[in-house]
């Protein structure tokens, strides 16, 4: 796997779920702006994880091609295997929607639906789902020692791991949190 900084596993793990895999609008986490942000979204691209498409008038907007067209990024399927280590088997759907708040219901992501697909094996994320079956669980310096990642990404990476129909639950301890999680 590729390293990534913050801000790029931010951009890309926000993108990831979106149905039209769009980068727009940016998530109200991300904390860099101007150049730094720029930087990030080039290096992105660059690195073949987002690419350049023209998108609708009032949708939020990457950059103005020298035609005029409005160019707005999504994620690829290499930016897909670069957050969770597989491909998405259902593609995100190419279409960029005006700005405003749809309903959950109409983005297609109800109590019903199906859980994303599990893990590649062998991935990071296999690792921590193994890691989180242990009879004694994980604390999250473990799962940042297995992994590499930062405390914060492996917290995003455990809710990823539940909205894919993983129980993780959580136990503290005299202080200390474990989590697990049921064999699936």
């Amino acid at each position: 796997m590729p390293q990534l900084t913050d801000t790029q596993l931010v951009i890309l793990s926000a993108t990831a779920f979106r149905e039209n895999g769009s980068v727009f609008p940016l998530p109200k986490s991300l904390k860099a702006r101007g150049a730094a942000l720029n930087r990030s979204l080039e290096a992105l691209r660059a690195k073949g994880f987002l690419e350049e498409q023209p998108t609708t008038p009032d949708a939020e907007y990457w950059r103005e091609a020298s035609d005029g067209r409005r160019m707005t990024l999504l994620i690829t399927e290499d930016g897909q295997k670069a957050i969770d280590g597989a491909p998405s088997t259902t593609a995100p759907k190419r279409t960029n929607r005006p700005k405003g708040r749809v309903k959950k219901e109409a983005r297609g992501r109800t109590r019903d639906a199906p859980p994303l697909p599990a893990p590649r094996q062998g991935s990071k994320l296999a690792q921590v789902i193994d890691l989180l079956k242990r009879d004694r669980g994980a604390r999250i310096n473990d799962l940042v020692k297995a992994t590499g990642w930062q405390p914060h990404t492996v917290r995003a990476a455990l809710t990823g791991l539940r909205k894919r129909g993983i129980d993780v639950t959580r136990e503290r301890n005299d202080g200390i949190t474990t989590y697990y999680a049921k064999a699936v």
